[in-house]
């Protein structure tokens, strides 16, 4: 027994408003890795070194329904947790013995949909998140000290405020037209706090660095409209501006430009914006039978986190990393034959241009990569999706998805491999209910093909995964689950040192009322 899990959810629906509320909590002591993996000094038994974790979330939803179209909804989440941070099982470094003491999010929402006119809505989301976190990176794997030039205990505080505008009408015949404004603000601050020296333990005082924040806002207005031409044929069309505005990012460090070194510096500001198109057309030749052809332009602004963040060594910053956009060209067909078998083909076509790409420029003591997050010229990212859903017999379900895709640099004279994307992906489930038993027993498979872990060529190797699920329904409102993950043990990884976990099994008992 190495985790623990348990929740409560309650809640009341009456005639003009409902109220929801949920607990829970989750503890891992450890997980357990592949008894295939051959053993490290790092890594000398199955139970995953450092890779304890808590976390305690609550929830609360209050919503208001003065009549049969609108409602009003508040939410409120928070999370309280700490997490360890397994390291490198094959290879030590400075870098290797971390854990995040304090890991916080606060989240609150409100949303709205009012009937304003006739056919014509207005909803609205606004938000307001929260996110605090404390990482330690320490000394040793004794996760006691400190006093190493490379070791630190790192704050971030940040916070996004944000709304979002939906005014949609089919008051004109034929036409569903959605106009949308979307604004966020983005805060990030961060600084190594002081750390006190302790005679005890032998920690050494250590002085601590001034605030740096980052401050980003983001705007987004677009319009669409959904045409139904005839019975058979509906055409989508639609226009959108962004922008983003870099109102600060600072830096505690080497300055970029003067060498001057601990000093507290500014990045200069930019902005950056974007018009975006789209257009398609959904084609319905015979029941149940949908070609959808569609091609836009698409733009994506680096984050924060993409320009300015050092990810703790491992990324070298980039504030004039710039927005990447897209040309996307998508044909799909789908279809549903009776009730038994349903199917969907598709095939797309991205070109890039301005890409961001995440460059391997070195590696950390501990072997992980350290990247730099650059615009390539030019990428193409292109395949196909296959599908398919089928009953062959009562309380008997099948079904399965494929997915292809070959991501390419095309810049000349260049030939960086994309990390993190696996070219193939296949999936496949099996669904079996047993009404006698009260009974439904779930199987599903997951094969993943190679990918790369760093811009020069390294790869994951493919791996598959089985994972079963029993579900039985003892008695009226209570249901017992028993289910294994990893059926097969198989030793996989996604980053290289960083075994993932093995077979394990899971028990749960539930009661509703």
């Amino acid at each position: 027994m190495n985790s623990y899990f348990t929740a409560l959810n309650i809640g009341t629906r009456q005639d003009k408003y409902y109220i929801m509320g949920s607990a829970s909590l989750l503890k891992v002591d450890n997980y357990l890795i592949s008894r295939k993996f051959d053993g490290t000094p790092l890594q000398p038994s199955l139970q995953r070194v450092n890779s304890e974790s808590m976390d305690v979330r609550l929830s609360a939803k209050f919503g208001y329904t003065p009549n049969k179209t609108d409602e009003y909804s508040f939410s409120i989440i928070s999370q309280n947790a700490d997490k360890d941070i397994a390291p490198n099982a094959l290879k030590a470094g400075n870098s290797n013995w971390r854990n995040y003491p304090t890991y916080d999010k606060r989240s609150m929402y409100l949303k709205t949909r009012t009937l304003v006119a006739n056919k014509t809505f207005l909803n609205f989301t606004g938000y307001y998140d929260t996110y605090y976190n404390k990482m330690k990176q320490y000394d040793d794997d004794q996760y006691t000290l400190l006093n190493k030039n490379s070791s630190f205990s790192s704050v971030y505080d940040d916070y996004s405020l944000g709304g979002i505008l939906n005014l949609t009408t089919e008051a004109i015949k034929n036409n569903v037209i959605t106009l949308s404004v979307n604004n966020k603000f983005d805060s990030h601050k961060e600084h190594n706090e002081e750390i006190l020296a302790n005679t005890s333990t032998g920690q050494k005082f250590k002085e601590g660095e001034p605030e740096q924040n980052y401050r980003d806002n983001t705007f987004y207005v677009g319009v669409e409209d959904v045409v139904t031409i005839n019975s058979l044929i509906k055409a989508v069309v639609g226009a959108s501006y962004n922008s983003r505005n870099n109102i600060k990012a600072q830096e505690y460090g080497t300055h970029f430009e003067t060498g001057e070194k601990n000093v507290l510096y500014d990045f200069p500001k930019g902005s950056d914006h974007a018009f975006d198109y789209k257009g398609g057309i959904i084609v319905e030749p015979v029941k149940n039978h949908l070609i959808t052809l569609s091609a836009s332009k698409r733009s994506r602004f680096a984050s924060q986190k993409e320009r300015y963040s050092s990810r703790f060594g491992s990324q070298v910053p980039n504030p004039d990393l710039k927005s990447e956009y897209t040309w996307a060209y998508d044909i799909t067909y789908s279809a549903k034959l009776g009730n038994k078998f349903n199917y969907e083909v598709s095939g797309f076509i991205n070109n890039v241009k301005d890409a961001i790409f995440a460059r391997t420029v070195g590696a950390l003591d501990n072997g992980n990569p350290v990247s730099q997050n650059v615009n390539i010229g030019k990428a193409v990212f292109q395949g196909y999706e296959l599908a398919f859903g089928y009953m062959p017999i009562k309380n008997m379900t099948l079904g399965a998805n494929y997915s292809y895709i070959d991501m390419k640099d095309k810049t000349e004279g260049s030939n960086e491999k994309f990390t993190d994307v696996p070219n193939h992906k296949l999936m496949a489930y099996t669904k079996l209910e047993v009404p006698k038993l009260r009974s439904t027993l779930n199987v599903n498979m997951e094969f993943y093909g190679k990918r790369y872990t760093t811009s020069t060529g390294d790869q994951a190797p493919e791996f598959t995964l089985v994972n079963a699920k029993l579900s039985v329904d003892i008695v009226k409102g209570v249901n017992f689950d028993f289910g294994v993950r990893n059926l097969l043990d198989r030793d996989y990884y996604l980053s290289y040192g960083y075994p993932k976990e093995g077979r394990s099994f899971i028990t749960a008992l539930r009661y509703h009322f």
